[in-house]
């Protein structure tokens, strides 16, 4: 459609941010992988799915691999419960997300 080629279009030549989806979960986040539309959608706005290689939509990870990863952002899915203030308290209790 006009508006993803507009945005794409955008983002051409620019560096790509190194994205990091957090959707939920404490002891391990349950994030985007490879095969799912928000991957896409990351890829599209210029960023880079930091999990892009995982052959899954959504998939639990571990906390060392996000921060292996060393994403330059992390997007928040609000879907309510959790909110999203909960869910930022959680990424800043993680000790392995401390220099992230």
């Amino acid at each position: 459609n006009s508006k993803v080629s507009s945005v794409k279009n955008s983002v051409k030549g620019k560096d790509r941010p190194k994205v990091f989806l957090y959707n939920s979960g404490i002891e391990a986040p349950i994030t985007v992988g490879g095969w799912a539309y928000a991957s896409v959608m990351i890829d599209a706005a210029g960023g880079e799915n930091i999990f892009a290689h995982e052959p899954l939509r959504w998939g639990k990870m571990s906390w060392e691999q996000v921060a292996k990863a060393d994403p330059d952002m992390i997007l928040i899915y609000d879907y309510k419960t959790p909110s999203v203030d909960q869910k930022i308290k959680t990424l800043k209790s993680i000790p392995a997300l401390k220099d992230t």
